[in-house]
């Protein structure tokens, strides 16, 4: 959770480092160890550090649930444009992920894997997913997108 905001910070034109302030947005979001981030307290704290008090910030953020993947790669076309995806890759291990581009080669993520910053996910396998635990929760995936105001 915190990770991914701090990415978004970066997207939008903001210098912002995980050494300086991921202890600080991680207090914020009342991430812990053993739950993580919860999914309200991130789009609270992703307003308000990404897209700023009332409409005077430089980015506009809503979020969406049980949004199809079509619609996402959709959004971030528009070079001015990004999503972050909370998605599960088990039964109970959630995680976020910012979507910054579809290319023929397939979806341009950040910290979407482990082991890697940025990665290019192949978009039969982004869909999946984006599909696990849909059923057992029905309002999965859940989006923020995001646009910069020009």
């Amino acid at each position: 959770g915190p990770t991914a905001i701090i990415n978004c910070i970066k997207w939008s034109g903001y210098r912002c480092s995980i050494r300086s302030s991921h202890t600080f947005i991680s207090r914020l979001c009342n991430t812990t160890r053993e739950e993580g981030t919860d999914d309200v307290d991130f789009g609270r704290v992703l307003r308000r550090l990404v897209a700023g008090e009332g409409k005077s910030g430089k980015v506009s953020v809503w979020k969406r649930d049980r949004v199809l993947s079509k619609q996402i790669l959709e959004h971030v076309k528009n070079p001015d444009c990004v999503a972050v995806v909370l998605y599960y890759f088990s039964h109970n291990e959630g995680h976020y992920a910012l979507v910054t581009d579809v290319t023929d080669q397939g979806v341009v993520c950040v910290n979407a894997l482990a082991d890697e910053t940025i990665s290019i996910v192949e978009k039969k396998q982004f869909t999946r997913y984006l599909s696990f635990r849909r059923k057992a929760k029905k309002d999965f995936p859940r989006v923020w997108f995001l646009r910069r105001k020009v």
